[in-house]
């Protein structure tokens, strides 16, 4: 997995900046939630009570349980028929015969469907979705609207209250079912991105990021590792984003590239050595600049200093793995 291009990066700090400078304050100090029973210790049930009780929990954590959010479950059978299957293994579709959310009398309906019910991911993905939608209208100014396209910003607003591994997870769903295996995405920002912007939002926080690793599946825990290793080679931006991050919409920056795994590092010298050694051959017997001894001496100091490479990335990945 590679990380995204550096303009579309510097396109989703923008766009994250903006939000933290226009409502950095109303996102206050948030966890990262995990898909586990620390964040969810509720007894999960099929039905409009147990759906009330997973949005509560999640509004809680987002900081939002002042507002009124209600959940209806619409009897849409037949388009779950149409888009589901009845393992409850496929995701859910993305989108009801219904608006997703009403507001009547200063209460808000979040509208969800009986086939959504059955699949814990894509349920919480959606939750997390229709809560940054609601963030929105409840905190921005009046007469200003939220960047387009707006579901990229609801995803980057739903990281910024704490459900970047939830919209991970519903980022990439597999399913073996329903004619074949598929991959369904509930998300506007797809799993690399959310997996940068996650890490970013963790680094901001001072929160670490091995819990969630050990309970994100294994495409959006390799997603997530990316980000962590972009996000150490970026403080800058971290601390930017928390302390003024307006300076990140008046001044240019950087983005700096991951530092080096060790499995990189030994794959580039494992690499180093196979060329050398075409080379070599090559050229053959006859030409002295590439007979064993002067290879061995202008290798030398070359050598020395890949092992002092070597030693230097295994000690720092010891002392990362001890930090965790």
């Amino acid at each position: 997995m590679e990380l995204p291009a550096d303009a579309h990066l510097t396109d989703l700090i923008t766009r994250q900046a903006r939000l933290h400078v226009a409502l950095g304050s109303e996102f206050g100090k948030r966890p990262l939630v995990l898909p586990n029973g620390q964040f969810f210790p509720d007894r999960f049930e099929q039905s409009r009570a147990g759906a009330a009780r997973l949005v509560a929990r999640m509004q809680l954590h987002a900081g939002m349980q002042d507002i009124p959010i209600v959940p209806q479950i619409l009897d849409e059978s037949a388009a779950a028929n149409a888009t589901s299957c009845s393992s409850g293994a496929c995701a859910p579709a993305p989108n009801l015969q219904q608006p997703r959310l009403n507001l009547d009398d200063d209460v808000w309906t979040l509208n969800l469907g009986l086939a959504e019910l059955a699949h814990p991911v894509g349920l919480t993905t959606l939750v997390a979705r229709a809560l940054s939608a609601v963030f929105l209208e409840e905190t921005l100014p009046d007469g200003q609207r939220p960047a387009e396209p707006f579901g990229i910003t609801q995803d980057l607003v739903g990281v910024n209250l704490g459900f970047g591994a939830l919209l991970l997870e519903g980022s990439h769903i597999y399913s073996k079912s329903c004619g074949g295996p598929q991959i369904a995405q509930l998300t506007s920002l797809n799993t690399r991105d959310l997996g940068v912007m996650t890490a970013l939002f963790a680094q901001c926080h001072g929160l670490p990021i091995k819990p969630a690793l050990k309970v994100l599946s294994a495409t959006q825990r390799s997603a997530l590792k990316l980000g962590r290793d972009w996000a150490k080679a970026n403080t800058h931006l971290s601390k930017t984003l928390t302390v003024d991050p307006e300076l990140l919409l008046t001044s240019a920056f950087e983005l700096e590239p991951p530092a080096p795994s060790l499995l990189a590092f030994l794959d580039r010298r494992s690499k180093d050595d196979q060329r050398l050694e075409e080379a070599l051959l090559l050229a053959g017997p006859g030409d002295a600049s590439h007979t064993p001894a002067a290879s061995s001496r202008r290798n030398t100091s070359t050598t020395s200093r890949d092992d002092d490479d070597l030693r230097a990335l295994v000690e720092s990945s010891l002392a990362e793995l001890r930090s965790e």
